[in-house]
């Protein structure tokens, strides 16, 4: 399952859209909140979260996923509007393993997410 943490509703839905393509099961949070609800039902192999959120910080986020025994192996992809080398650095830091700026197309992430896929079906043998 992969799950999207992302403010911007449109920008959620247009992932949500991309993934579902792609045969992925999408679920979608507009806080790290919900998002971080939603990861703890659901245990997703990967998410997809704004650094930039209202309330808890993707960054927060991230060390909450990775200091959750249960969630811990989870893939975090960083999204932000700002990139720069400070906030990249911070990201992989707060425990994501891969930053994107948001000048993306939708089909960045998800050849992303399909290269992670490739490598988890590759050493766990998971049912995605």
């Amino acid at each position: 399952m992969i799950l999207i943490i992302e403010d911007d509703a449109q920008l959620a839905l247009m992932l949500h859209l991309f993934f579902e393509e792609e045969g992925f099961a999408p679920q979608c949070a507009l806080t790290a909140e919900e998002g971080l609800v939603l990861a703890q039902k659901h245990r997703p192999e990967v998410i997809v979260c704004d650094l930039h959120l209202p309330g808890i910080s993707g960054m927060m986020l991230a060390a909450a996923v990775k200091g959750d025994p249960a969630l811990s192996s989870t893939y975090l992809i960083a999204i932000t509007e700002s990139p720069s080398c400070e906030i990249s650095e911070e990201a992989l830091r707060a425990g994501f393993d891969l930053f994107i700026a948001k000048l993306f197309h939708p089909a960045e992430i998800v050849e992303q997410v399909q290269r992670i896929e490739r490598k988890l079906l590759a050493l766990e043998g998971a049912d995605w």
